[in-house]
């Protein structure tokens, strides 16, 4: 059986999906540079492309959450079902994927610091993306 992996994971300045691909605009960042705090970043993307099994994808529940730099949740979450059509049209024991593009409008941060968003599958932890809010030079 294969197991479920997060293959790709990038932030972005906008992102969306369609017919299976994903249109990312300004993506590929780890670092915001804020005039001052609180500052509201206005508008901040989350992209992942998870791979697995027809059967392992199809049904499961993905879920993405900002925590800061001690763990704690930010209030910046979002949580979804994959649906990758029919799985009999898959070969079974071949890989396929699932691409997830969500984008949070005005996300406020209150102080610099480092972040992560936390992607999981299923209540499985797969991986993070980690960024910095730092104050502007």
């Amino acid at each position: 059986m294969y197991h479920v992996r997060l293959t790709t994971a990038l932030l972005a300045d906008a992102a969306s999906q369609c017919d299976g691909k994903l249109n990312v605009l300004g993506g590929g960042w780890d670092i915001i540079y804020a005039p001052g705090f609180p500052v509201a970043y206005p508008s901040l993307a989350v992209v992942v492309v998870i791979e697995g099994e027809p059967t392992e994808l199809d049904g499961s529940t993905f879920k993405i959450r900002m925590v800061d730099e001690g763990g704690d949740p930010v209030g910046v979450s979002a949580e979804g079902r994959h649906s990758i059509g029919d799985p009999s049209m898959r070969t079974p024991g071949l890989p396929t994927s699932a691409s997830v593009a969500l984008t949070f409008p005005g996300v406020t941060f209150t102080q610099p610091g480092r972040y992560r968003f936390m992607v999981s599958v299923n209540d499985s932890e797969l991986g993070s993306i980690g960024f910095t809010v730092r104050a502007q030079p």
